[in-house]
């Protein structure tokens, strides 16, 4: 067993590229549907990035590092009115960019797999996206950072919990032994170019 790696959250980005490369691996299904062109998808995360709107961003996103100060987990979550401000500044930010007119067909794709994703009601707490890099995996941070959310979910006063993962993903195990259960999976699919992506939508209730 691997040694168990003790993360704190950074009060702020502490490593830019570092960041992006978390957050890009915990979007890689989605990424890999919507985009041909690997340039381009680095080309529209840093954009929204930059901005400071997107779903990622902090406070939204924080980025966990170790006792050396190595970045080596995100963590994303938000509440329904940050969620549906995010996205629609996001989609403003790429037309304003020029990305909408340059690639119209990612941004249709993106449509499309909008319908894979989680609406939050009031009272609901969305941990949209998490990730850890290859190196500090086996260290327990995927139980760290799932008690860090559900601690800030109550802390919010949220009364439940909403995640989602990609089937096989390997922090299923750890998701379930916290009182995550399935309740439903949302698929798109892309014949022309023979791609789809799914995702298992979770919840944990808090009372």
């Amino acid at each position: 067993m691997s040694e168990r790696i003790a993360i704190r959250p950074a009060p702020q980005i502490p490593d830019r590229d570092a960041y992006l490369d978390l957050v890009a691996a915990s979007i890689a299904p989605c990424a890999s549907f919507v985009h041909d062109d690997p340039a381009a998808a680095r080309e529209a995360l840093e954009a929204v990035f930059d901005s400071g709107y997107a779903e990622f961003c902090p406070p939204r996103g924080a980025a966990y590092v170790d006792d050396a100060g190595r970045t080596v987990a995100i963590s994303v979550g938000m509440e329904r009115d940050e969620q549906i401000r995010a996205g629609m500044q996001t989609a403003m930010v790429l037309r304003k960019a020029g990305f909408a007119d340059r690639h119209p067909e990612v941004m249709e794709r993106l449509r499309l797999v909008a319908g894979t994703l989680i609406r939050p009601e009031a009272g609901e707490y969305y941990w949209s996206q998490t990730a850890v890099s290859a190196t500090a995996r086996g260290g327990g941070i995927g139980s760290q950072l799932t008690r860090a959310v559900i601690d800030e979910a109550r802390r919010r006063g949220c009364t439940r919990i909403l995640g989602l993962m990609v089937p096989g993903s390997p922090i299923a195990s750890i998701l379930e032994r916290h009182g995550f259960v399935e309740y439903e999976r949302k698929r798109v699919e892309d014949p022309a170019r023979g791609r789809a992506v799914e995702y298992i939508h979770l919840a944990r209730d808090l009372g």
